[in-house]
């Protein structure tokens, strides 16, 4: 499950964060998360759970923002949304297409006192 290391690994810049702003307690975290970064939110929730017990988070709550995906097309260059890396542009049905958006894990906001 990497949901784990990335709740570990977002537990330990919000509190790096709080501490270099002198903050005792997290009240919560936002996160972007593209559709296409392979995250499942509610392993995140819980992974982020386990990892918060006996830390400046163990209270915080856990906001995440889902980004849409968008691709380009190599063959004519039109963008459009996509739902999956496979598929093809709604113009001329080209599958070379480079993902723009929805790749995504961003720390956002953490909010502190």
């Amino acid at each position: 499950m990497h949901e784990l290391t990335i709740a570990s690994h977002i537990l330990e810049l919000a509190e790096a964060e709080a501490r270099k702003a002198g903050c005792r307690t997290i009240t919560g975290i936002e996160l972007e998360i593209g559709k296409l970064a392979g995250v499942e939110h509610e392993a995140l929730h819980f992974g982020f759970t386990a990892v918060c017990r006996d830390s400046l988070a163990e209270k915080a709550s856990l906001n995440i923002i889902t980004t849409p995906a968008t691709a380009k097309c190599s063959g004519c260059g039109v963008t459009f949304p996509v739902q999956s890396y496979f598929d093809p542009c709604p113009k001329c049905a080209s599958s070379l297409n480079t993902i723009i958006q929805g790749e995504e894990l961003r720390l956002v906001t953490v909010n502190a006192e």
